[in-house]
């Protein structure tokens, strides 16, 4: 949706940007106390131009993924990685690292939130109630269980009467026949 107008919804999940490290480091408080060593980011991540603006002393190695990032570090090639926490744990899961670990936060976080086209306002208000109505258990499975689980758990949400409300408003009315919940 670059460079078109958008109604964005409220956030309904917020990730902060996580500090990997080897087992030898402990904690990172702030970025600054990377000064002077080598950080990978992806190269055209959030993370990577957060750093870039924020931390001039800190000798920025832009990566072409995660992945990538993560096996640097493994590799003693790189002090630390930097990256979104959902993301950055999916891939230690996926890659099987296990001399990594997460020692501290940046002062950046990610508030996820869905983007809507300002012809449907309407449509808008039906996601920001929905996401209101999200239990706070719900919210503490989806920070607990990562970005893919927050994806699934918020498409399961709105598949209830609520999407199918705004489907109502974005569909011709022939489409939907008499289905009862659409009151």
């Amino acid at each position: 949706m670059v460079g078109r107008e958008v109604l964005f919804s409220d956030v309904y999940v917020s990730f902060p940007l996580v500090i990997v490290a080897g087992e030898k480091y402990g904690t990172v408080r702030d970025l600054s106390q990377l000064n002077g060593k080598r950080v990978a980011a992806g190269q055209s991540y959030t993370s990577y131009h957060y750093i870039e603006d924020n931390f001039p002393e800190i000798e920025l190695v832009g990566t072409s993924d995660v992945a990538d990032g993560l096996l640097l570090l493994t590799k003693g090639q790189v002090d630390a990685f930097v990256g979104h926490l959902a993301v950055v744990v999916e891939h230690m899961n996926m890659l099987g690292v296990e001399n990594l670990k997460i020692v501290g936060t940046a002062r950046f976080k990610f508030e996820h939130r869905i983007g809507v086209s300002p012809e449907y306002p309407q449509a808008l208000s039906i996601i920001n109630k929905t996401l209101a109505a999200i239990s706070e258990n719900s919210h503490r499975e989806i920070r607990k269980n990562g970005l893919t689980f927050a994806m699934n758990s918020l498409w399961t949400i709105l598949r209830s009467c609520s999407f199918l409300r705004l489907w109502r408003l974005l569909l011709p009315q022939s489409f939907f026949g008499t289905v009862n919940c659409l009151g």
